[in-house]
């Protein structure tokens, strides 16, 4: 019996643990589902959050592009405008559009249009402004444009008459006025885009015009001045195919087929050359044989300077106050033999002067530094002449005459 009932108190312990695990394991269990609950609500949070921030991403990246677009399309507005007038001009474009389509207006009713006066300003100032749009497509797109706007300036002229013969078939004070002020409206406009359009599409500077126009003149007064060549240049460029022959090449051929020599060199002014070389290789070798007897008078003079003065082994002096006959001789060698007639230094007569200065030379320095190239010195003169003094005063001393 009381094994049974021991049996009985352990199966209730056991029952009681058994709820108290359960009741563990529910509450765990309730713990975990929260748990995993707030951990998937964190989730969708975060991920709410996440597509908010991608959101608010997107939509700043697409209200930046739409704010670069936008700035882009005003760029794009302003340079189009400012391509076809700047910025200061615009103004006064519209003024003169709306004077001109209100002056047209106001013509065409006092002229007695009547309800067709609207159609007036819509012909002619739109046809000017057709014209002027469609030369200004052409002249962006680098299209011929020419005939466009020779039609355009034609256009405005009309205009800008009939404005100003509407308002002067008004009548009344200052009519004239009026008239001259609407028809400069009708092309002040149009006068500014052209300066504008033309300005913008210059291919060439002002410099790169004037050298155009210096090419211009040269060639025609080239074509003038050989009109042979330039005829022969004609003919070699249109024997040619169109572009395969340069122009100074066809001239250079012309040249040469017309003289026979190389450009710029005809058969006269050769022969000018030919007598003017050989005047130049006269008057070359005269200068040369002129130096050469230079060369040997002052080698002769420098050989006779050599030793005690010059002096030494000489004959004797003539009181004339000539050269020896030693010298004579040589000098005979040094000028007569080879250039025919004497130098002047030469034959002159000797100066009293010079021939007191030398003598004063004498008496001052020792007789081996009496020398020509001293006298030379002291006088001024060729060392021919000088010789001629030293032997002279020598000649003098050894007579015996001093002076």
């Amino acid at each position: 019996m009381s094994s049974w009932s021991e049996q009985r108190r352990l199966d209730k312990a056991a029952d009681r643990e058994q709820d108290r695990e359960d009741r563990r394991l529910a509450v765990e269990a309730r713990l975990e589902a929260e748990r995993l609950r707030a951990e998937e609500k964190r989730k969708d949070a975060e991920a709410e959050a996440k597509l908010k921030r991608q959101r608010a991403a997107e939509k700043a990246k697409s209200d930046l592009l739409r704010r670069q677009k936008r700035a882009e399309s005003r760029k794009r507005a302003i340079a189009t405008v400012t391509a076809h007038m700047p910025i200061s001009g615009i103004p006064v474009v519209v003024a003169s559009m709306a004077m001109a389509w209100g002056g047209q207006y106001e013509a065409a009713h006092a002229a007695g249009f009547g309800g067709y006066s609207a159609g007036v300003p819509a012909m002619l100032e739109g046809l000017t402004i057709t014209l002027a749009t469609l030369t200004s497509a052409a002249m962006g797109a680098k299209k011929p444009h020419a005939s466009l706007m020779t039609w355009t300036w034609a256009s405005a002229f009309v205009a800008a008459a009939l404005n100003g013969y509407g308002h002067l078939i008004e009548g009344g004070p200052g009519a004239v006025l009026k008239a001259i002020v609407f028809a400069v409206a009708s092309l002040v406009g149009v006068f500014l885009w052209w300066r504008v359009a033309t300005a913008h599409t210059a291919t060439r500077t002002r410099a790169q015009r004037a050298e155009d126009r210096r090419r211009a003149k040269h060639s025609k007064t080239r074509r003038n001045r050989f009109k042979d060549v330039a005829q022969r240049a004609d003919d070699i460029l249109l024997a040619h195919p169109y572009g395969t022959i340069a122009e100074e090449d066809a001239w250079r051929t012309a040249w040469m087929d017309e003289h026979a020599m190389d450009i710029s060199h005809t058969a006269a002014v050769t022969r000018k050359f030919q007598a003017a070389e050989s005047v130049a290789e006269s008057l070359s070798a005269v200068a040369l044989r002129r130096q050469f007897l230079d060369g040997v008078d002052g080698w002769l003079s420098e050989v006779l300077d050599e030793g005690d003065g010059g002096s030494a082994g000489l004959a004797p002096r003539k009181p004339s106050g000539g050269p020896s006959e030693g010298a004579t001789a040589l000098g005979g060698i040094g000028k007569r033999a080879l250039s025919g007639r004497p130098r002047k230094d030469a034959v002159e007569p000797l100066s009293g002067d010079d021939l007191k200065a030398a003598r004063k030379l004498a008496d001052a320095v020792p007789a081996d530094q009496f020398s020509t190239p001293a006298i030379a010195k002291l006088l001024g003169r060729s060392k021919v002449y000088a010789k001629r003094v030293r032997d002279a005063v020598q000649s003098e001393r050894s007579n015996g005459h001093h002076h």
